[in-house]
């Protein structure tokens, strides 16, 4: 018969399919190897006796699949010579024939010899072979090490990893070209953007230019609109420290600007600066460069930003960072490890936070009388001193975790605002299995299960 077609649906049963139609049809689409995406990738590792251990992984072989979902323990003693050395290898078989049918793993052993030889699988008409590795056994030995195995995993003509229908290369390399040229497509859509608003949307000229860092620099323009391009961090700066003669580097180039009212930044920017847009009372709209690692002390104090949203690459939010600003809403990412003192000291207007970083500032939502809805999650293994003093409609916190999670929780002192000059309304913890409530009389937390 000259051809062959499929696969179809059947009809009255005209139309059948075995195992092997599929594993013929996968074949031609999965080349032979281990699935360098799936667990340990096989790895062969030396145990401290005279066995190895095969790692999870996952593997190919002629349109059928093998899987080890758990380290596998192979005893090598019994390949031991005591008098000479020799060579075994491991490797993953696949035998189609009748009588067998199953893809397992398999040791051969070399010939003992003063200079022994490293022996080799042979592929037949329905068994074929995957080498992991070869194990030198010296002569009489107790122990195997690690540099007496030679990993043959990156052999193609052994073994090999898995590789697109092309053949060019494996599963990891292309979906991390993928993630390259997305992010590269995504800085080129975002200075587009940028682009197209700066031809079409800015009104006014140029006003002022600088340099703002090592290698960023920013333009003003006369419609409000403030840019900061290059790579990098940007300078610290002191504020009104130098007015006080309590300094002698540099104001911000923007302090009590009031012309900013928007700032935009390009992708390349990882750092902003202490005092940066300190009392740019008009600034209230701005988006972080999602590359954003840390936002510096007081760079966004006295400004009218009403809602922000921190890059998943933020690691830190400096001291007063968004001191008296006019947030309304704040979700603290768990990449969050370095939480300033007061960082969002007197926000009146900031209403929602959700705290998932490992730990909090100290006073860090003093004094934000609007605060009415608090979530913390698991992740939080400490609240800091004076973190909720001054909250005058906080009634309750909402802890993603269980009582006893709660319990561990370290917390600082006057944390909850109870005990200080100005006595708190915070009453309740609400857990997922009960709560905690607040017993004014004995001035203690009890516990409430549910």
């Amino acid at each position: 018969m000259a051809f062959s077609y499929g696969f179809f649906d059947s009809r009255g049963l005209d139309r059948t399919y075995t195992a092997e139609d599929f594993t013929n049809y996968l074949s031609s689409l999965i080349c032979n190897g281990i699935l360098d995406t799936y667990g340990d990738c096989f790895k062969v590792t030396a145990n401290e006796n005279l066995s190895v251990t095969i790692g999870t992984g996952k593997a190919w072989i002629g349109g059928h699949y093998f899987i080890n979902d758990s380290p596998y323990t192979l005893d090598l003693s019994r390949y031991v010579d005591k008098s000479m050395s020799k060579y075994l290898i491991i490797g993953i078989y696949c035998d189609t024939s009748d009588a067998v049918r199953k893809c397992d793993i398999e040791v051969k052993a070399g010939t003992a010899a003063t200079t022994p030889a490293i022996p080799n699988f042979s592929n037949s008409q329905t068994k074929t072979y995957l080498t992991l590795a070869a194990v030198r056994l010296n002569a009489g030995v107790t122990e195997i090490k690690q540099s007496g195995i030679t990993d043959y995993r990156e052999s193609s003509s052994k073994c090999g990893y898995v590789r697109c229908i092309l053949g060019k290369c494996k599963v990891s390399e292309i979906l991390d070209a993928y993630e390259k040229n997305n992010r590269l497509l995504e800085n080129i859509q975002e200075q587009l953007g940028e682009l197209s608003e700066r031809v079409s949307g800015i009104t006014g000229e140029i006003v002022d230019i600088g340099k703002v860092g090592e290698n960023a620099y920013y333009t003003q323009y006369s419609d409000g609109t403030l840019s900061i391009s290059g790579s990098g961090a940007t300078n610290d700066y002191t504020g009104f420290a130098i007015q006080l003669g309590y300094s002698d580097e540099p104001d911000s180039p923007f302090y009590e600007n009031e012309l900013i009212q928007k700032v935009k930044f390009s992708y390349g920017i990882t750092e902003l600066g202490n005092w940066l847009f300190a009392a740019c009372r008009n600034l209230e709209n701005i988006v972080l460069p999602r590359n954003l690692e840390r936002i510096g002390d007081l760079t966004f104090n006295r400004t009218a930003i009403t809602s922000i949203e921190f890059p998943a690459s933020l690691t830190t939010i400096g001291t007063g960072a968004f001191t008296a600003s006019r947030l309304e809403k704040v979700y603290i990412p768990d990449t969050v490890k370095n939480f300033g003192r007061y960082a969002f000291f007197h926000c009146e207007l900031l209403k929602s936070v959700n705290i998932q970083c490992e730990k909090t500032g100290s006073v860090a939502f003093s004094g934000c009388i609007s605060l009415t809805d608090v979530t913390i999650g698991v992740g939080c293994k400490y609240i800091a001193d004076s973190s909720f003093v001054y909250c005058d409609n906080l009634r309750e916190i909402t802890y993603e975790g269980t009582l006893a999670q709660w319990a561990e929780v370290g917390k600082g002192h006057l944390w909850d605002g109870h005990g200080g000059v100005s006595e708190s309304v915070l009453e309740r913890i609400q857990c997922t299995d009960g709560f905690m409530e607040y017993d004014s009389e004995n001035s203690v937390w009890k516990e409430v299960k549910t």
